[in-house]
């Protein structure tokens, strides 16, 4: 029974890449383990992070237009209280940030290679 479980503990090591006897005892008994594998906490995070305090609300809308070579962006805000916002673009300038009123649009257009990644609270 030893001689089987060092050698299936030895067919295991080789198919993960490791060939080193020095992880089963001298004795050729059971094998005995030099190292343990670190786990990653699955908990969420105690504290909010500021991304999250700071999030843009779901009351914000984008409507997006990106057939062509120009695209169009349309924010309005269905929000209670006045909401401030930035437009974020990938290769492109971002455009200011902007105080929008309750059921207020904004519309924002910008050419190729921009492209929108993202609105952002001011």
């Amino acid at each position: 029974m030893k001689t089987t479980l060092y050698t299936m503990t030895m067919l295991l090591l080789i198919a993960c890449g490791n060939e080193d006897e020095s992880l089963i005892s001298a004795a050729g008994s059971e094998p005995v383990a030099t190292s343990e594998l670190a786990l990653k906490s699955t908990e969420p995070d105690s504290e909010p992070t500021p991304t999250d305090i700071l999030a843009v609300p779901d009351c914000v809308r984008t409507r997006l237009n990106d057939d062509g070579i120009t695209d169009d962006l349309w924010v309005t805000n269905r929000c209670n209280g006045t909401k401030r916002i930035k437009v974020v673009l990938a290769f492109h300038s971002d455009f200011a940030c902007q105080s929008m009123r309750p059921n207020e649009t904004w519309h924002y257009r910008w050419n190729y290679p921009g492209r929108f990644d993202k609105l952002e609270p001011c």
